[in-house]
């Protein structure tokens, strides 16, 4: 049995918990259906009332600026 190092693991559930914060909640008020596809990721499976997969396919620029923001919402 492999472990993961903790810093690693850290790593893992802060990217994890970025991805549901930026993850859209179905509130998205006027925005339409395609404008929030540009700017967040569209849950795929919940559990138990938490994001577990989300559909997160576009530019790969576009993916790292909405982890980027969520991470430094993380951060305030």
């Amino acid at each position: 049995m492999t472990t993961t190092p903790p810093d690693t693991q850290q790593l893992r559930d802060r990217i994890a918990d970025a991805i549901r914060a930026a993850t859209c909640p179905g509130e998205c008020g006027n925005s339409t259906e395609d404008e929030c596809r540009r700017t967040r990721f569209q849950p795929v499976v919940w559990y138990q009332g938490r994001v577990i997969e989300v559909d997160m396919s576009g530019p790969v620029d576009r993916i790292a600026a909405i982890l980027a923001d969520a991470l430094a919402k993380e951060t305030l």
